[in-house]
């Protein structure tokens, strides 16, 4: 349930550090639109350890369709009823996808998926016109060839895309194409903070290794485990922006 249960056995937890919680942005963030009632507070609950860049996400069509940057995604979509995958209503690809209808002024329809992998697959075989999420998972269909990639969020280019402009260099600019969704580790509030401090140094130290810059590379993370100051910071800065942009998408809470 989006993470619901894991958070509300790690609230519940002795706060020793032996239990603590690795999840993404919508545990911390969008459930709080997304349902009208959660067994936790994602504000209230958690001591926040380390923060982790989730990777960029960039947006990806079929190939046979004539499309190679966002200004010819636009034009299509103007001529011919468009659609684009989202691995989940009130996901970032949902944001993206109705970002991208209010920059052009447009009406393709996001096609919500349970999950990437049968989002991939419709993407690979051209049921939908692209779709949007992670490196690792759309790797098959960028590799198949059956998969173009055409923009990347945040204002830096992605390693392992470097080819591939962000959105902001396209001029487009919506604040969703500027934010970074995340993974993190988190433990029960009571935590003492001596414990909180030295498991975020560790993950930090961690980040820096050989062997974990190897596995982000295969992720397409550029970003390593950032440590408890950041992640706080982040919250306070990045949080309301994200709670702005689901909102904006009028979605009924479940």
């Amino acid at each position: 349930a989006s993470g619901a249960i894991a958070a509300e056995q790690v609230k519940n937890a002795a706060p020793d550090g032996y239990t603590l919680m690795w999840t993404i942005s919508t545990t911390m963030i969008m459930n709080k639109v997304l349902f009208k009632k959660l067994p936790y507070d994602p504000d209230k609950d958690f001591a926040l350890i380390s923060w982790m860049d989730a990777g960029h996400l960039p947006l990806i069509v079929n190939t046979k369709y004539p499309i190679k940057n966002l200004a010819e995604l636009a034009d299509y979509a103007r001529a011919n009823k468009t659609s684009l995958g989202t691995y989940g209503a009130g996901s970032y690809s949902h944001v993206a996808v109705e970002a991208l209808n209010r920059h052009y002024k447009l009406g393709m329809q996001p096609v919500h998926y349970r999950g990437e992998a049968p989002m991939w697959i419709d993407v690979g075989s051209g049921s939908v016109q692209g779709g949007s999420g992670s490196y690792a998972a759309a790797s098959g269909v960028l590799q198949s060839g059956n998969g173009r990639a055409i923009a990347v969020p945040t204002k830096t280019r992605m390693k392992k895309l470097p080819d591939v402009p962000t959105f902001y260099e396209q001029g487009v600019t919506d604040i969703a194409f500027q934010v970074q969704g995340f993974i993190c580790l988190v433990g029960p509030a009571a935590m003492p903070k001596e414990i909180v401090s030295k498991l975020s140094d560790m993950m930090v130290e961690g980040g820096k290794s050989e062997r974990i810059q190897k596995i982000l590379d295969t992720f397409g993370i550029d970003q390593a485990a950032q440590g408890q100051a950041y992640f706080e910071k982040f919250m306070a800065e990045q949080g309301p922006v994200w709670i702005k942009l689901v909102q904006g998408l009028n979605l009924e809470p479940q």
